[in-house]
């Protein structure tokens, strides 16, 4: 029991003082504009570092954004780069095949010379199938390039985005 009383005694003298210094300092922090402009200039040195900290890390998130999103782009384009090409052969086919209707249809008007006309449509035919599909292969070869900073679509030479001016 005696040590309590020992402690009590302490806190007795502690708590006032404690309470005596804060409340100098709140009294001086009203009437001294000195010592307010101090704090405050802390404050915003505190947030302009927090605001500086922040743009690198808005930075790091873009550019993270940007490099997942052109990864993204060329990882669908090559998985489905067997569909595109099965798209263009099928298109080929349905040409062909409304060619071969076409001239079905008209064999009377065409007479003897049928054979002769679809002997010369097939390289037609031919090329508009390899057309159709080279067409799809050059657009899936062309670089798609994507801003690191912005993820915004650039061309393959640029030096610097055209969206947010970022060097690449």
């Amino acid at each position: 029991m005696h040590y309590h009383q020992g402690l009590f005694d302490i806190m007795f003298y502690i708590v006032p003082v404690i309470i005596g210094i804060v409340f100098v300092f709140v009294i001086a922090f009203i009437i001294s504009p000195k010592l307010r402009g101090r704090m405050m200039a802390r404050e915003i040195k505190a947030m302009k570092h927090m605001m500086d900290a922040g743009k690198e890390d808005l930075k790091d998130i873009a550019s993270t954004g940007g490099e997942v999103m052109a990864d993204s782009a060329q990882r669908i384009l090559k998985e489905n780069m067997d569909t595109l090409e099965d798209i263009g052969a099928r298109a080929g086919k349905i040409q062909a095949e409304t060619v071969r209707r076409v001239l079905d249809e008209n064999a009377d008007a065409i007479g003897g010379t049928f054979e002769k006309t679809v002997d010369m449509a097939a390289p037609s035919v031919k090329k508009m199938v390899s057309a159709v599909a080279e067409g799809i292969k050059e657009g899936m070869e062309e670089a798609q390039v994507f801003c690191k900073s912005c993820g915004a679509k650039i061309d393959a030479d640029s030096e610097f985005c055209k969206h947010c001016g970022a060097k690449q």
